[in-house]
């Protein structure tokens, strides 16, 4: 079984990582199960939460270039 994804966010920020958001594999779930986990992932955890075989990865573009951004002013 795999452990909850709030303590894996916990290690990596504790290796001092940060997460920019989350991927999503869609191996054996219907479209509607998919977008509803998506949907609780993305409310409980307040990261974006993509589907690249789905939808791409265009959604993270501005999130890495924010990030890209707040690292340049440091």
């Amino acid at each position: 079984p795999m452990p909850p994804i709030e303590e894996e966010l916990e290690l990596i920020r504790l290796y001092g990582s940060q997460t920019l958001a989350i991927t999503l594999n869609s191996y054996d779930l219907t479209k509607k199960e998919l977008e509803s986990e998506q949907q609780k992932l993305e409310e409980r955890l307040g990261l974006p939460v993509v589907c690249p075989m789905e939808e791409g990865m265009e959604r993270l573009v501005p999130v890495v270039l924010e990030f890209i951004a707040s690292k340049a002013e440091n």
